[in-house]
């Protein structure tokens, strides 16, 4: 068999993982209450005022929870300013994140 053919097949094994990890992300993701943690996230965008600059989430991720790296909350800020501030469209980038990593951990323990 081929090496082309090899990699085909075994992303074939990988996809029904890929799309059970995508099915039980989404499961709730509609749901309104918000968590505490999901209100910490939301302050640091300031999503309680208005929306945060990239440096003002620095700054208030810095302040408030200095354990915490900003990457996340800036791109956070970054997606709900094209999607929209309803807890379920802020779910989905967690959603994807998590698919991505079952794909890169895949990937990685393979090579």
């Amino acid at each position: 068999m081929s090496l082309m053919i090899l990699a085909i097949y075994r992303w074939w094994l990988v996809i029904p993982v890929l799309l059970l990890t995508f099915w039980l992300g989404l499961r709730g993701i509609d749901m309104d209450v918000a968590g505490s943690d999901e209100l910490t996230s939301i302050g640091h965008i300031g999503g309680l005022t208005r929306q945060y600059s990239p440096v003002d989430t620095w700054s208030a991720v810095r302040a408030n929870s200095p354990n915490h790296a900003p990457g996340y909350f800036i791109l956070l800020g970054a997606w709900v300013s094209l999607t929209g501030w309803l807890p379920s469209t802020m779910r989905i980038l967690s959603v994807l994140f998590g698919v991505l990593t079952v794909a890169w951990t895949y990937r990685l323990g393979r090579d």
